[in-house]
């Protein structure tokens, strides 16, 4: 129902329009009706028509350029998302693994480290110093418990690595100077003098030489010592002064050379004599025996002589 005056849309039952004021009588409002279209408000035909012309004008789009423009923004998304990611953060693996690093837990870390993509920030730089100081730490502590040669083997794999280059030095020096020690120990002065030369300065390795050098003598003097050559081997226990126990085989070589007269002297059959060289060595050797056996030779030659 519409306003007789302007055509305005008005409710059936109203009496005034609302737009222009004017009175709508009762008698005319279907005769306006039926001569005023409907302001606005186009037939459905004619929208249809609309609709259907715009989607003729409407370009068509081919599927293999749909395709490229999916996979455009596919990757755009990607991009955006990746940029982000570095950006503003970084996987909770990788800073927990960093986060361990700092603690000093670096087995722990290379473990996380090895479940991520190599080629993430620096994983694989992180990754090998974490291994670098495992090996750091195991090489240490061999050290710290005398572990030398395996600990010097590990500082010198590790190459330039913090002090490793220092360390393996150090580790090759006492190790060499334990080897020296046990040389020594075992009485085998010859090689413990070759390993302390190669040392030079380092410890009292020099004081270990002159004690190398007394043990070399001291081996040559017990040598001729065993060959029966007692005044030679004398004189070198003789000259080693307090060297181990180089005075008593000195005393032992004397008794030795006085063993020797008094045999000698039994040979010549100088019973007497050598009753008296037996007698003077008391517990050497034989001596008590063969001091009883001049003594009977003598009583034998006096029971001989009185026949």
């Amino acid at each position: 129902m519409y306003c007789p005056n302007c055509g305005n849309g008005v409710r059936e039952s109203a009496k005034f329009c609302p737009k222009c004021g004017g009175a709508i009588p009762k008698q005319t409002v279907q005769e306006v009706e039926d001569k005023l279209p409907a302001p606005n408000l186009p037939a459905e035909p004619v929208k249809a028509q609309v609709v259907e012309e715009t989607e003729k004008s409407k370009p068509k789009t081919s599927k293999p350029a749909v395709y490229m423009m999916i996979a455009a923004a596919v990757i755009l998304v990607i991009g955006i998302g990746s940029f982000s990611f570095v950006i503003f953060g970084s996987s909770p693996e990788y800073r927990g693994a960093v986060s361990l690093m700092k603690s000093g837990l670096y087995s722990e870390a290379a473990t996380v480290f090895e479940t991520l993509d190599p080629n993430y920030k620096d994983v694989d730089n992180k990754l090998a110093e974490c291994n670098a100081m495992v090996s750091y730490q195991q090489a240490t502590d061999l050290m710290n418990s005398g572990s030398y040669t395996e600990a010097a083997d590990i500082f010198i794999s590790l190459g330039d690595f913090k002090d490793s280059a220092q360390f393996a030095q150090t580790c090759t020096n006492d190790a060499t100077y334990q080897e020296a020690l046990a040389c020594m120990d075992s009485g085998d002065y010859e090689t413990a003098k070759i390993k302390l030369t190669a040392l030079g300065n380092f410890e009292d390795s020099r004081t270990l030489l002159e004690e190398c050098e007394k043990g070399i003598q001291y081996n040559q003097a017990v040598a001729l010592l065993q060959k029966g050559d007692n005044e030679q081997a004398k004189a070198v226990f003789l000259s080693l002064g307090d060297f181990e126990d180089s005075a008593l085989m000195a005393e032992n070589c004397n008794q030795s050379i006085a063993y020797d007269n008094a045999k000698a002297l039994y040979d010549k059959s100088d019973y007497e004599g050598a009753k008296a060289a037996y007698t003077a060595l008391g517990d050497y050797s034989d001596a008590k025996a063969m001091s009883v056996k001049c003594q009977n030779y003598i009583d034998y030659n006096i029971a001989v002589s009185l026949m």
